[in-house]
Order: structure tokens, then C-alpha cells, then sequence
């Protein structure tokens, strides 16, 4: 009986894994939505990515945004950008040649 318990306390479910790549894709997209507040002498620029992070830790709780984070993070060092997923995700348009051709 305890094993059987410790084995759904380990195993995440499909609503788990759909909702930290939901929030994953939130952290993401957030990296590139950017708020300027106009205060003097030099405005101030902020971006949603933060915002989603906490929003994660609210509603997910501590372990799910952890890993939703840890998610974000893998991703971004494993090298995929914003375009380069565009591209990747497109099996007909996209290549290794055309990954090479991107600005930035």
C-alpha cells in the first residue's frame, strides 16, 4: 500500500506535464513581451517573464515551478531560440542550413 502511494506521488500525471509546458511556454513568450514605465531621468524596462514565474509559484505551487523553470532553463542552454523554434517546429521550411542563416 505505501509503495503504491509513493509510486502516485512520483509518477506525474498528464494534467502535471500539460501544465508545467503550458507554463514553461508563459516564461517563454514573457521574455519577449517588454513594459516600459517612462520615469525620469532614464525610463524603466521590464518584461512578463517574471510575472509568469510568479504567477507558476501561486498557482502550481513550489515543486511544479521549480520545474517549470527548470524547463526554461534546460531549454535555453540546450541552445533553441525563439526563431530557431519557429523554424525547427516547420519540418518543411526548416533546416540546419537555414538555423545557420538566422540574425543575432
Amino acid at each position: 500500500m505505501i509503495k503504491k502511494q509513493r509510486e502516485a506521488a512520483i509518477k506525474p500525471g498528464i494534467y502535471e506535464i500539460a501544465v508545467n509546458g503550458l507554463f514553461t511556454a508563459l516564461i517563454a513568450v514573457g521574455a519577449f513581451i517588454k513594459i516600459s514605465i517612462p520615469v525620469q531621468p532614464f525610463p524603466m524596462n521590464f518584461t512578463l517573464q517574471f510575472f509568469f514565474v510568479l504567477l507558476a509559484g501561486l498557482l502550481l505551487g513550489g515543486k511544479q515551478a521549480f520545474f517549470c523553470v527548470l524547463t526554461y532553463l534546460a531549454v535555453g542552454l540546450a541552445g533553441v531560440q525563439g526563431e530557431a523554434l519557429l523554424i525547427c517546429c516547420v519540418p518543411p521550411l526548416g533546416s540546419f542550413w537555414d538555423l545557420q542563416r538566422l540574425p543575432g
